[in-house]
């Protein structure tokens, strides 16, 4: 009854790194967030959520935030996670650096002016609190409206995906 199974050995498929292909990348969670199986609107507070907390500078807590205020306002926890994606490594000191600006344009409080060539740690340590409140309010200048324009095209983008899903 035992016999040899031969297995058809593969070569290893080579792929390319992601990064190499954004359009790609961006067309996959596109369709990844078209295709979810929850309500348009539950999908857009979902990706509103997602995309408020990523423009936020609080790094290490995006997830958390997202999953926890996605669950309270009944959002879609996957579109939350796909709005996070928003920040990411390739764009973080374009985007500390507006929202820097921008927060200490509304905040004006006693910090010295952000120098991305000379970054001295202890002067963060010591504008703290300041510096944070600048970051804070830079981000909620930023998160706000793109969370409020995340929210209309992405329930309208997912009205029209399944309108034409019915169609075809």
């Amino acid at each position: 009854m035992g016999g040899i199974l031969l297995v058809e050995s593969r070569k290893p498929i080579k792929r390319e790194p992601i990064w190499k292909h954004p359009r790609r990348l961006l067309r996959y969670y596109r369709l990844k967030l078209l295709r979810l199986g929850a309500s348009p609107e539950a999908i857009a507070k979902g990706l509103a959520i997602g995309v408020f907390i990523g423009l936020l500078p609080i790094v290490p807590f995006h997830t958390v935030s997202a999953l926890g205020l996605a669950f309270l306002f009944k959002g879609s926890k996957a579109a939350a996670l796909l709005g996070t994606m928003v920040s990411n490594p390739f764009d973080l000191v374009p985007h500390y650096l507006l929202i820097y600006y921008l927060g200490h344009k509304v905040l004006p409080l006693d910090i010295p002016p952000f120098n991305p060539r000379h970054i001295d740690l202890r002067e963060i340590l010591n504008d703290g609190w300041e510096l944070m409140a600048v970051l804070l309010t830079g981000g909620l200048i930023v998160a706000l409206p793109a969370s409020v324009a995340a929210y209309f095209l992405s329930r309208w983008m997912v009205r029209k995906y399944r309108a034409g899903q019915k169609r075809g």
